[in-house]
């Protein structure tokens, strides 16, 4: 008899993974080790719902987290985000059904809304999700195509990013990778200042340890760092899964602006990945169709393909909802 557990104590790890591997819609963000990266936080804690079959094989599969910002605000902040979607295998909207029904029990009384953040196609499944409550909305995505010829896979960078690549590089500003934890907080401290300049909410410390900690040894995440004297002036955290490259978070110096360490940073990930054998970089979020976005201006001079799979929403508790859209309103207006 098939059932749906959420203990991922109880579940094979190596066909966890192999059943992420092999869907084709399956991502880092629902693999075992993305799980056990959020798994020990405070305020970052990951979920699993698995759909087993009589055989206890997985058939389908949702991951998340159940988030909440520290302090005053947690109370007013707590959301489920799913990464991905789910992963039904053949799409059978039974099973998509059951793990929806079960996703609603579970974080109903934890969190105020959900979100699924779609990195495919989930059109089989709107009927789906739209009867279970879910509201669908765009969001664009930027992919690059990186598994070109060398003297062809930039070809469609706007040349004024190439123009600060090396005027930048021409100053001295040097391109690093790693993934030793020593100077993580110098990382940090970055990508926590732009955060608070762009307003929006970041992951505390704890989560990328613990990413470098159960990623790093499967080779599965990196930092990218542009130095000038050994002086961090950008960093990005990308995350590298089957061929794929996410940029995770990311951070510079305000100070540095005139060293095109962005510029720098990304034309240097993107031609580490190409020549790492990587065919995609996942640029992340580029905002909704018709607003204007500068995060998105600035993403597409480095070529890509936009893509509008969307997300889909449901708000569990209205009350608390309408006074966090209130709260994050008036915190945004003070910093």
């Amino acid at each position: 008899m098939s059932r749906l557990i959420s203990d991922a104590r109880l579940v094979d790890r190596d066909h966890w993974a192999e059943f992420v591997r092999t869907h084709p819609d399956g991502t880092i963000f629902q693999s075992p080790e993305m799980y056990e990266a959020f798994r020990e936080s405070p305020v970052y804690r990951s979920f699993a719902i698995f759909y087993l079959d009589t055989h206890e094989d997985i058939k389908g599969l949702m991951v998340g987290t159940i988030q909440a910002e520290p302090g005053i605000k947690k109370p007013l902040s707590r959301r489920c985000i799913v990464n991905g979607g789910p992963l039904v295998i053949n799409r059978d909207p039974l099973i998509l059904q059951e793990i929806l029904e079960y996703l609603q029990r579970y974080v109903c009384k934890r969190v105020i809304y959900s979100q699924l953040r779609n990195y495919s196609d989930l059109g089989w499944a709107d009927g789906i999700l739209k009867n279970s409550g879910f509201q669908y909305e765009d969001h664009l995505n930027i992919l690059i195509p990186l598994d070109q010829a060398d003297e062809t896979w930039d070809r469609n960078i706007h040349k004024s990013r190439k123009r600060n690549y090396r005027r930048a590089a021409n100053k001295g500003v040097q391109f690093n990778e790693s993934t030793d934890p020593k100077n993580l907080e110098t990382h940090y401290n970055l990508i926590r200042q732009t955060y608070r300049r762009i307003k929006l909410p970041l992951a505390g410390l704890e989560i990328i340890r613990n990413a470098l900690e159960y990623l790093a040894g499967e080779k599965m995440i990196r930092i990218f760092s542009a130095r000038i004297d050994q002086h961090v002036i950008a960093v990005r955290l990308v995350l590298l899964y089957d061929g794929r490259m996410y940029d995770w978070y990311a951070g510079s110096d305000e100070r540095s602006r005139s060293l095109y360490p962005n510029d720098f940073l990304i034309y240097s990930i993107l031609r580490w990945g190409n020549k790492n054998g990587y065919r995609l970089f996942d640029f992340g979020g580029a905002g909704k169709p018709g607003e204007k976005y500068g995060v998105r201006e600035h993403k597409e001079k480095f070529g890509g393909e936009f893509t509008n799979y969307g997300r889909y929403n449901i708000i569990h508790k209205p009350t608390l909802f309408k006074l966090g859209k209130l709260g994050l309103h008036f915190y945004q207006r003070i910093h």
